[in-house]
């Protein structure tokens, strides 16, 4: 059984994503076609869902996170697919270049708000795929959470858990 969605980690995601949230670009990634399921900014959101769930758990427990960092990263990991000829395209040369497309982009946003964490969550998203390992602990809860989120996309329960649960998209501030 599903989960009813936790508004109070919405909340907390639209606040602290705000300025990911507003810009161009992710406006721009509500368009662009994701896992064939979904959009870029769907899938996004719903990794820094998944994400963010994961660190409040761990938080409880009395392991410290950097939640802001984690939230951002997720929501930007992506959006160096924007653009893109084939949509789904799922070359090793686009599975390695999307991530550093996705630093530029993030940078241009944040501009002096961008730290190392934020590169970490970015830059190597995409391992085991990738040659890079996440040094931080965010990192790697996003590295599962993507790939959590990406597989449960492509089922029906996740089309119908959206559609019963959410009555408005993920993506909107």
């Amino acid at each position: 059984m599903y989960e009813l969605i936790d508004m109070q980690v919405v909340d907390e995601i639209n606040n602290v994503g705000k300025k990911i949230l507003s810009s161009k670009e992710f406006s721009e990634a509500k368009l662009q076609p994701h896992h064939r399921v979904t959009t870029v900014a769907d899938h996004s959101y719903h990794v820094a869902y998944v994400s963010l769930k994961i660190c409040k758990m761990l938080n409880k427990k009395g392991i410290e996170t950097d939640n802001k960092s984690m939230i951002i990263g997720a929501l930007s990991h992506d959006l160096g697919m924007l653009n893109r000829d084939d949509p789904f395209d799922l070359s090793f040369l686009n599975m390695a270049a999307h991530p550093k497309r996705s630093v530029k982009i993030t940078k241009n946003i944040l501009e002096k708000d961008f730290n190392n964490t934020i590169n970490d969550i970015i830059v190597n998203h995409m391992w085991p795929c990738t040659f890079g390992f996440p040094k931080s602990l965010e990192a790697r809860i996003i590295i599962y959470a993507d790939k959590y989120c990406a597989v449960r996309e492509r089922t029906d329960l996740r089309r119908r858990y959206m559609a019963t649960h959410l009555n408005k998209p993920t993506f909107e501030v």
